[in-house]
């Protein structure tokens, strides 16, 4: 018998906090959104269907968005979004943010600090992303798709959702029994 390691390896020499780089207070839920901005990561329609949630009833959870602009257009139309959900929900601003991404091993060591990695890609290979977050014992949330479900077991190994109406619903079920 021959043991196969995953592959995954979470050590790094970094001793990077973006918590302490945004400022966030420990009563803080950081959740992060790692995703380059592009249609196909599913960002527009989280971001709209987590808003109001966010807003009234998760008011200490803060939504990372961490990832560079790989199509410019989606991009702006991404920051217009945020800026008009913030000016909806005024308690959004500073909880629901864009950040152009961190080198690998400060991303490995953000990690530790989160609460919940979101992915709501349309399509997904193996989730290097989620596969991270997994083993470092960080809970995920994941659109189901073909990837996404080949790495996640529903209410097991995380949540999945498989529409952007049913987001809110995931989300809370992956802090309803923790607050």
């Amino acid at each position: 018998t021959t043991v196969q390691p995953h592959g995954i390896d979470l050590r790094t020499g970094s001793n990077y906090s973006l918590r302490s780089a945004l400022q966030l207070g420990r009563e803080n839920r950081l959740i992060l959104f790692p995703a380059s901005l592009r249609r196909i990561k599913g960002i527009l329609p989280a971001v709209e269907a987590l808003a109001e949630p966010l807003a009234n009833r998760w008011r200490t959870h803060v939504l990372i968005i961490l990832g560079p602009a790989l199509e410019p257009g989606y991009a702006e139309e991404l920051h217009r979004c945020i800026k008009a959900q913030c000016a909806r929900y005024p308690n959004l601003a500073g909880r629901l943010r864009l950040h152009p991404g961190l080198p690998h091993a400060d991303y490995l060591a953000t990690l530790s600090e989160a609460d919940l990695v979101l992915n709501a890609s349309e399509h997904e290979g193996l989730s290097h992303t989620l596969a991270e977050a997994m083993a470092a014992g960080v809970p995920v949330l994941a659109r189901a798709n073909a990837g996404n479900c080949a790495l996640v077991r529903h209410g097991e190994t995380g949540r999945l959702f498989t529409s952007f109406p049913e987001l809110p619903g995931a989300y809370a079920a992956c802090f309803d029994t923790q607050e």
